[in-house]
């Protein structure tokens, strides 16, 4: 069961741990669940910034959980891998953590199952049952994502540093400009991040 009482937190990190994070809204602490990606952009968030998570909460009845993102995007994607037969919450959650969450996107769209078993956890039944579910399901959500594969490294790099500046309060319009400010090629995104807000 699935509970949308609760469609984002917003407030201050105060725990940044290996697969959750909790953050502080009207000093009450949320432990929310989360995938590496969006931990390793928060991590280079400072504790007193605020920032808002996109979540969703699931209602079982040995357990209530909530599972947030930076990005409403990857909640999407964790959210559609759920509808799958014999993926749970765990189970989108380590594949969220083990690839890219736009890289799946590609990887689903383009029928590739061999790619998608290099995830944590999914074998050749899975990824073929994932495919067969949820290839429409992508393509109708991220029409923009290529179905040519190939998600180049530096595009979700730069994608992390949007992000991540996004969640700090810019907007995207703000956070695009500066970003093409500079020459962000072979940058990490901590180095991305770092530049982009000395324009501010």
């Amino acid at each position: 069961m699935t509970d949308k009482m609760i469609n984002y937190v917003k407030g201050y990190i105060r725990k940044v741990d290996l697969d959750y994070i909790v953050i502080e809204n009207n000093n009450m602490g949320y432990k929310i669940n989360t995938s590496k990606s969006t931990i390793d952009d928060l991590i280079l968030i400072a504790k007193d910034e605020m920032v808002l998570i996109n979540t969703v909460m699931i209602v079982r009845e040995d357990d209530i959980s909530l599972f947030g993102f930076l990005t409403e995007d990857e909640l999407d994607v964790f959210n559609l891998l759920r509808t799958v037969s014999n993926v749970g919450s765990k189970s989108a959650i380590r594949m969220l953590s083990g690839m890219h969450y736009m890289e799946i996107v590609n990887i689903i769209k383009n029928n590739d199952h061999k790619s998608l078993t290099k995830a944590k956890g999914v074998g050749t039944k899975t990824a073929k049952r994932i495919i067969i579910d949820l290839n429409e399901k992508m393509d109708k959500r991220f029409p923009e994502v290529s179905t040519v594969y190939g998600v180049k490294k530096q595009n979700l790099i730069n994608s992390d540093a949007l992000e991540a500046l996004m969640a700090l309060g810019y907007s995207q319009k703000e956070s695009e400009n500066v970003l093409n400010e500079f020459d962000n090629k072979n940058l990490s995104v901590e180095e991305l991040i770092k530049k982009a807000l000395s324009y501010f």
